[in-house]
């Protein structure tokens, strides 16, 4: 029998233990149908075998790695061997050498580990800016955003070398739109994976914070516009208070507590 798309989508949700949402987080939950409805995309698979196929290409005709992918492999065999602690020493965050040293479990090397992480993110930073642009904008902005981050030549050398950005930018840009979901939806949730989200980004190279401080700054905005009045003129934003829905300071308190404790998850072992 031939496995169709909705013959998939049954498989996949069957996987899907039978818990109660309230339970089971969220996103995790909306997750087979959010697959299968990028799969009936056809913007999805031009955006998917694009960014695959240059990045690819650009591989074999790229043998040479940066200078600084010596320090990330170095890092990823400290990992690897009996000197993990000493890995957490050097000055480079360790999310995306931590990436190769799993990925090289697999005997393929670390160089090539290195590429293949790079590789593999470099293509989800691309849908991952398709989804969350459909999200924020419309599908028109949504592919052509991603469709400049496909072929941008800086980006896919990036996701072919031994190196922390594609990494970096796949959950800078997956934080961020956790944060706009979560302030737009202000469910506490959301912030928790915004946080968490966050921390990843920030393991991978220390800007990362900076998602964790425009959604906390941006929640804090929208909590301040309840005590204007009604009509206040915002001038920096060129909005009144009345196009607003602002968040009240108590809920702003735990979305901010949220935030905080997913970001603590998963940075705090390493921060502390």
């Amino acid at each position: 029998m031939l496995l169709t798309i909705s013959n998939f989508e049954n498989l996949i949700c069957l996987t899907i233990p039978y818990i109660p949402y309230t339970v089971y987080p969220y996103p995790l939950y909306l997750f087979p149908s959010l697959i299968m409805k990028l799969l009936r995309e056809k913007q999805f698979w031009v955006l998917l075998l694009l960014s695959g196929f240059v990045r690819i290409y650009v591989w074999y005709v790229t043998p040479v790695v940066g200078r600084d992918g010596l320090d990330f492999i170095n890092i990823a065999k400290n990992f690897s061997g009996d000197n993990f602690y000493k890995g957490l020493e050097h000055a480079f965050h360790p999310l995306y050498s931590l990436f190769i040293s799993w990925c090289s479990i697999s005997g393929i090397g670390f160089v090539s580990s290195g590429r293949i992480v790079s590789l593999v993110f470099g293509i989800l930073a691309v849908i991952a800016v398709y989804v969350i642009g459909k999200k924020m904008f419309n599908p028109t902005i949504a592919f052509l955003s991603s469709f400049l981050l496909a072929v941008h030549p800086y980006a896919v050398r990036l996701s072919v070398d031994v190196m922390s950005d594609s990494t970096y930018y796949f959950f800078y840009i997956l934080g961020f739109g956790f944060g706009y979901v979560a302030i737009n939806s202000k469910k506490q949730r959301f912030f928790l994976f915004a946080g968490m989200t966050a921390s990843l980004a920030y393991l991978t190279r220390p800007e990362g914070v900076s998602v964790l401080l425009l959604t906390a700054v941006w929640t804090v905005i929208k909590t301040a516009t309840g005590f204007l009045p009604r009509g206040t003129q915002i001038p920096f934003l060129k909005l009144q208070t009345k196009e607003w829905d602002s968040i009240p300071i108590k809920d702003s308190i735990k979305a901010l507590s949220f935030l905080l404790i997913g970001f603590l998850i998963f940075a705090f072992p390493y921060i502390g």
